[in-house]
């Protein structure tokens, strides 16, 4: 087959697999808070008030994140109508994105058939995916990181410092969607990749001015203008709330041991965390060796480490922070298999027969998990919050558990090409399925969508008065499609129904009850996923 026809099949290959695991779940399920209600909703101020440069959450103004996720949701609003599938819809384009440019990389560096199963892998790793149909800036920061570095290799492999001027968009565009955060930690990727290699100087040269120029004209103006328009409230909450406090402090008690991210990137590359070992221990054996063969694995691991070492010294921790892990470790874990697949690596005896032993392991926590959330298997941990229904998707597990079956069987007689396919079919069907069914069973007992919905919002009317007490989701303001005011007390929530106006209140059944209401009709009542308590909305009409 030709270079050009391998490239296209390698590449709609992988968009196939990308639209399996992402397009049949975007929209099926509600927004799930806090993040996803946040930002989802102030897309949708931001495309009703026609303000495409301050954000706002229920019609305040919000420092959180700069506003390239808005502007992407705002868009998919216009043209699609503001639903969960245009609002997620710009991470997963994204993440088809990274999943091509991780193609690319691992194609250059290695050979079309890494490239090919590096895709693969990235696309089928629960954390990744999980992302890719989130309504967060994560996987838009992540397309910018992956951007820059990867026109950093092309530039580098071809020893011309090119590399310097076309870095500037992919850091440009991540700025843009999280902040500093999307130009420091590649700079500082790059910059231990060249000290490793005695070559800080090649970055001493007339091109960075010109990229430096570019990465300003794409990411300045809006933050200049930000700032000009809240005057400077913006740039304040943002760069010191958002950047330097994260770092500094556990903000929202999102704290963790150092241990943390380790524990994170197991999870969330299952299942093929299961390969980590071998694949660390032939990117070290690799890179060891002499000559430019070891150079992508050294930027591959100075990639990974960097993240990992910066976010393990920050205070706040949370998931999604260590995603720029994910595409290196995705291309050196096809390196290692591909290594094995054409004997090139001798691993011992033990090492594959354990790993495919870890895939089947991944389906058998899978079937235990559900069937224990369901609440057959009664555990006081869930305190009374199981979810029934869970048990009928038990069987997915049953697919990781005959994808090692399958795997070992063709490694122990010799045939690790069928073992690396098997790996890769098994992971498609099996995250496919879990993204899809089980997600849906947990929906059903989230509170925002359908108790606004049993109670007839949105309505057209304007003049009509939302508030809750004592319950607060981001998505509630989603769905009601207008401000909803926080109540501190009971008399304020009385008061609130007493209004001539046409009013509704949000509040758990048992304060409901508790305050004795002297006017109020309930409209409807739903259980809280999140709180584990019942929520009702009442009317004073």
């Amino acid at each position: 087959m030709s270079p050009r026809r391998l490239l296209l099949l390698h590449v709609l290959t992988l968009i196939a697999v990308w639209a399996a695991l992402t397009l049949p779940s975007l929209g099926s399920t509600s927004l799930w808070d806090i993040d996803e209600g946040l930002n989802a909703e102030a897309a949708r101020e931001m495309l009703e008030s026609g303000n495409w440069i301050v954000p706002t959450f229920n019609f305040k103004p919000r420092t959180a994140k700069p506003a390239l996720l808005y502007w992407f949701q705002a868009t998919a609003y216009k043209h699609l109508g503001v639903t969960e599938f245009a609002a997620r819809l710009p991470s997963a384009v994204a993440a088809l994105g990274v999943v091509l440019l991780t193609y690319t990389l691992a194609r250059r560096m290695f050979d079309p058939k890494t490239g090919l199963l590096a895709g693969i892998i990235l696309a089928t790793s629960i954390q990744f995916c999980l992302l890719a149909h989130a309504a967060t800036p994560d996987m838009l920061l992540l397309f910018g990181v992956m951007l820059g570095l990867t026109l950093f290799w092309i530039g580098y492999e071809y020893d011309r410092r090119v590399w310097l001027v076309t870095c500037a968009v992919g850091s440009a565009f991540a700025v843009l969607a999280k902040g500093p955060v999307g130009v420091a930690l590649p700079g500082l990727v790059i910059g231990l990749f060249l000290l490793s290699r005695g070559e800080v100087k090649r970055a001493l040269d007339w091109r960075l001015a010109v990229g430096v120029l570019i990465f300003c004209v794409i990411a300045l103006p809006w933050y200049v203008l930000v700032g000009s328009e809240t005057r400077g409230a913006f740039l304040r909450g943002f760069w010191w709330n958002e950047n330097v406090n994260r770092f500094l402090e556990p903000l929202e008690n999102h704290r963790g041991p150092a241990f943390f991210y380790p524990l994170v990137l197991v999870i969330g590359l299952a299942p093929w965390c299961v390969f980590l070992v071998p694949t660390i221990w032939n990117a070290v054996r690799e890179a060891r060796d002499h000559g430019m063969a070891r150079l992508p694995q050294r930027l591959l691991l100075v990639w990974a480490g960097a993240y990992l070492l910066f976010f393990t010294a920050a205070a706040t921790k949370l998931p999604n922070y260590i995603l720029p892990m994910y595409p290196p470790l995705a291309v050196l874990t096809a390196r290692m298999l591909d290594n094995w697949r054409r004997g090139r690596l001798t691993l011992p005896a033990w090492i594959m027969p354990t790993c495919t032993a870890c895939v089947a392991l991944v389906g058998l926590v899978t079937a235990t998990g559900l069937v224990t959330a369901s609440g057959i298997i009664p555990l006081g941990v869930l305190k009374g919050n199981a979810i029934p229904g869970l048990e009928r998707w038990a069987f997915v597990g049953l697919i990781p558990i005959l994808t090692g079956a399958a795997a070992w069987h063709y490694g122990r007689v010799r045939r690790p090409s069928a073992a690396t396919v098997a790996l890769s079919a098994g992971a498609v069907a099996y995250l496919g399925l879990m993204i899809t069914f089980p997600t849906r069973t947990i929906d059903a007992r989230k509170a925002p969508r359908d108790l606004l919905a049993r109670a007839g919002l949105p309505i057209p009317e304007s003049e009509i008065r939302l508030a809750s007490y004592g319950y607060f989701q981001p998505s509630l303001v989603f769905y009601a499609q207008r401000e909803v005011t926080p109540i501190d007390s009971a008399a304020a929530a009385r008061a609130h129904l007493a209004s001539p106006l046409k009013s509704f209140l949000i509040a758990p059944a048992k304060s409901w009850q508790e305050m004795q209401p002297q006017a109020g009709r309930v409209l409807a009542t739903h259980h809280d996923l999140y709180r584990n308590l019942d929520v009702v909305i009442v009317t004073n009409q």
